[in-house]
């Protein structure tokens, strides 16, 4: 019972414990500048790590080296792989395609963004970057409409000089292809060699001795608005070998030895004999496609690969004269290699009889290429990208694949797995209810995870996490009456459930019927009614419903995409009336079905200014109003990168653009808070925004998360947290309670103090054993209670103190600049004012933190302060005074709330 003294404090607080009302004030904008204090907090996993694509590591000192990720940006290490610092995080973009430091002063580093692997799920980027610092700050260096890089060189003696070799666009031409110079340091840029709007550059090589003498792989290709495996374009006239001796000034097509119509092809001089040189060489005829999709474990074999046998023309060639000419020496390697995933090869720098090639099982010969072996054996994870060999002490390699970074000291007899990165290449996040809630995810060829978000040690480590199932994860969500049913996929339609506890499991498949053959996409979407828990749908070309957890699905749909390539990639259920089915597909169809399925209509035509047809991202039913729904749209696939973002208020009859202010850049999955109707949220190729007015505007709350792109965000239920799904730096939590009270109103308010969340005090849990000294830790929320205040302006004095349930103050909490104007983060470490120390005895020990500072030192001989003892569980007010005005609100301290 709340005594009159609480009661009249709380009254004092404006807008109360209510969150924002609907209806807000066009301009209800969340101010940029506030986003600094929204701190995102790291979960991991990192267990499985993530896609790898370049190493870049001083000869010289090879315990330094950097690791450029497919899409979770760059890494370095500068004692040998023990840890790693991650860099370039708040960039434009993140996804890398190649980095290189200058071999005469490595502190300059050079990161090309956009993957150079023309995946399903690549990221893009927007240019070259450069470091004059080991990689501490960067500097954009143009060619910003790149979209992907394949390869930099940077000249051994002189580092302003620096080619860049450009892949351009991967759903459409683009002019910015080719091979670029630089001579002042990327101040201006030269392209020196270029094909057509088609054909970029995906490999290059400096020959050791003589720096203006350069091999150049050029590569045409380019994907379509499906997720098929292959590319509708992976060869073509303008790919090919080049060769220039004179800096660029002048190329020559090499053609002495080498096959027409080439795919993705890649060259590896020998250090120690440059005469030497070895391509790996994909080829197909115009019109047909190279291989299919990357991730599976096909091809490369297990056994010895040997020789020159048929007629097939793709495999290892060798040249013994620097290029000019060339020899096929290889053909077994696997003729259903990958090309546009792979086409890496690597010499040995010591000894030019050995040759790497990766591949889905990487292979070393020995004999110069005329026979392979596997190396990476069955602990190293398949799909490897890049590969680095000690010229120093050829027996240590570094390897980057699909699973991570991976360490050998005696030639691939034996490899250390450097986990200990959150790389995670999540396209989906879910989470269930419980109080310490699981996070589950779906990534790119590692399957599906799940694990807590927080623990009661130091913070979630790999051991905390949860393989529930293989291949390529996508949607995956726990039964709301039982966390340890769990629904999971992976690619193309292979659907399941399984129970943690009893392990059963079982697959979820339509049978073969009469009708239409099902056909679904590499992400199938698939949910549970919100009416009816037993109910389940999916859809691929047709939508289909289970009454019973996904056994004996029915087609409760015709077909419903435009093409017979199509397949659905989201499906809603209105959260007011379980008739009405929403179903959007990669090729741009949208569905209304208003009576349960029974009929059907084609509504991608009513969106209101979207340019034509485009894959479906997300369609997201509002918990507040009947028939509204939101639907996001990701084009990419269709040669258009900006955001769409829609509101229907009648079902899906009428649409309304609410894109607004979002960037350039793909909108990847929008989601409505489960408080506030009127705050959104998109997960966006270049990170996180949020609006406070219901897609009027939006402001990007990234803040410390990394410039990544948000496939899925996951919003809990009751703890005040959204979980952001990041394509490759695993899972991050928000805490977005203040966010939720936020309107017009309070943010122009001369201060505003927000209710806090509960804050639930969990017990010590029991030391484990660590899987070494220097694995992955995770970020727990702070072991404080977190209490947010804003000031419209600078204001003269702030002050803060907690008072109990009788109105007596037990804590006064100190603010670090707390009258700036913006929103503050106050953390209280829930305990009391010290007690003070005796009068001329000895100082006391450091107070205890306040707002989240370092408490002062008591003077010698003074009255020190003490850290004072934990305030009992139970409500507290938080009184905020600004200026001599008081406002109040009530805080939580929970017990924990057990496992």
């Amino acid at each position: 019972m709340r005594t009159p003294l609480l009661a009249s404090l709380l009254a004092l607080s404006i807008t109360g414990l209510l969150p924002a009302q609907s209806g807000q004030a066009a301009g209800s904008s969340l101010p940029a500048e506030w986003v600094s204090a929204l701190q995102w907090r790291s979960i991991g996993p990192a267990a499985m790590s993530g896609r790898i694509v370049a190493f870049s590591v001083i000869e010289d000192e090879p315990r330094t080296y950097w690791v450029g990720t497919g899409a979770g940006g760059l890494l370095k290490t500068t004692n040998g792989g023990i840890s790693f610092e991650h860099q370039f995080t708040q960039e434009g973009s993140y996804a890398i395609g190649d980095v290189c430091h200058a071999p005469s002063n490595p502190d300059i580093v050079w990161v090309g963004t956009g993957e150079q692997n023309p995946i399903r799920s690549l990221s893009y980027g927007d240019g070259v970057y450069k470091s004059v610092d080991g990689g501490e700050t960067w500097e954009h260096k143009g060619l910003r409409k790149s979209f992907m890089i394949g390869r930099i060189a940077i000249h051994p003696r002189n580092p302003d000089i620096v080619y860049v070799g450009a892949q351009g666009r991967l759903y459409g031409p683009n002019e910015e292809r080719g091979l670029y110079k630089t001579v002042d340091g990327g101040d201006s840029w030269e392209k020196i060699l270029e094909i057509d709007d088609q054909t970029g550059v995906i490999d290059l090589k400096m020959h050791p001795r003589e720096p203006d003498t350069l091999l150049v792989v050029s590569y045409q290709r380019m994907r379509d608005a499906y997720d098929g495996g292959r590319l509708p374009m992976d060869a073509g006239p303008g790919a090919g070998i080049w060769k220039t001796t004179d800096g660029g000034k002048n190329f020559k097509r090499i053609t002495d030895g080498l096959p027409d119509n080439l795919t993705r092809s890649g060259l590896s001089y020998c250090y120690s004999n440059p005469d030497v040189v070895y391509a790996i060489i994909g080829q197909t005829r115009l019109g047909q496609t190279a291989g299919r999709g990357g991730g599976g474990n096909r091809g490369g074999g297990q056994g010895p690969r040997e020789g020159v046998q048929g007629d097939s023309k793709v495999g290892l060639y060798r040249s013994e004269d620097g290029g000019d000419s060339w020899d096929l020496v290889n053909n077994q390697l696997g003729a259903s290699w990958d090309y546009y995933f792979y086409g890496k090869i690597y010499a040995d720098p010591v000894d030019p009889q050995r040759v790497y090639f990766l591949n889905v099982r990487s292979q070393v010969s020995e004999d110069g290429g005329h026979s392979f072996q596997s190396f990476t054996g069955g602990g190293v994870h398949s799909d490897s990208h890049a590969l680095w060999i000690d010229r120093g002490n050829p027996e240590h390699l570094l390897l980057g694949n699909d699973g991570g970074v991976y360490e050998t000291m005696d030639r691939a007899q034996t490899w250390e797995h450097l986990n200990k990165n959150a790389l995670g290449t999540f396209y989906h996040v879910a989470v269930d209810e419980r109080p310490i809630y699981w996070v589950y995810g779906g990534l790119q060829d590692n399957g599906t995870w799940a694990g807590p978000n927080r623990s009661r040690g130091r913070g979630p480590v790999n051991g905390d996490w949860a393989r529930i199932g293989g291949g390529d994860g996508f949607v995956v969500f726990s039964h709301p009456d039982d966390p340890d049913l769990v629904f999971y996929e992976s690619q193309n339609g292979n659907m399941s459930r399984r129970h943690l506890k009893t392990g059963e499991s079982t697959r979820i498949r339509p049978a073969a019927g009469d009708g239409p053959r099902p056909r679904f996409n590499w992400k199938t979407p698939m949910l549970l009614s919100h009416h009816d828990s037993k109910v389940f749908y999916c859809a691929g070309n047709m939508l289909y419903r289970s009454e019973n957890l996904g056994d004996d699905l029915e087609a409760i749909s015709p077909e419903l995409t435009f093409t017979e390539r199509g397949a659905a990639t989201a499906i809603g259920e209105d959260r007011f009336d379980a008739k009405l089915l929403y179903v959007g597909c990669e090729d741009g169809a949208l569905w209304v079905s208003r009576d349960a399925g029974e009929n059907w209509e084609e509504i991608s035509g009513k969106l209101e200014g979207m340019p034509g047809p485009r894959w479906v991202a997300s369609i997201e039913t509002s918990r507040f109003k009947a028939g509204r729904v939101y639907a996001a749209f990701d084009a990419h696939r269709s040669d258009d990168d900006d955001p769409y973002v829609f509101v229907s208020e009648d079902s899906g009859e009428t649409w309304t653009s609410i894109t607004a202010n979002l960037p350039w850049g793909s909108t990847r999955t929008m989601r409505e808070d489960v408080e506030n109707e009127d705050l959104l949220y998109v997960g966006h190729e270049f990170g996180v925004f949020a609006s406070l007015d219901r897609g009027t505007s939006w402001t990007r709350i990234n803040n410390n998360l990394p410039t990544v792109s948000t496939h899925e965000i996951a919003v809990h239920p009751t703890a005040g947290e959204i979980v952001a799904g990041t394509h490759g730096r695993s899972f991050w939590i928000l805490d977005v309670s203040a966010l939720r009270q936020m309107n017009a109103e309070r943010i122009s308010q001369a201060a505003s103090l927000y209710a806090p969340a509960p804050y639930q005090r969990l017990r010590p849990g029991l030391s484990l054993g660590q899987n070494g000294m220097h694995g992955f830790v995770g970020q727990n929320p702070p072991a404080a209670a977190v209490i947010y205040y804003s000031l419209a302006g600078d204001a003269g004095k702030v002050e803060m103190e907690i008072l109990d349930e009788a109105g007596e103050k037990v804590r006064d909490i100190q603010l670090s600049d707390g009258n700036k104007a913006g929103l503050h983060r106050v953390l209280w470490d829930t305990r009391t004012n010290p007690a003070a120390a005796p009068e001329g005895g000895r100082g006391g020990q450091r107070a205890g933190r306040g707002a989240g500072q370092r408490g002062g030192r008591g003077r010698r001989g003074g009255r020190g302060r003490r850290q004072g003892p934990q305030a009992e569980l139970g409500a507290y007010t938080v009184v905020l005074r600004v200026d001599g005005e008081e406002q109040a609100q009530e805080i939580l301290l929970l017990p924990d709330p057990g496992r």
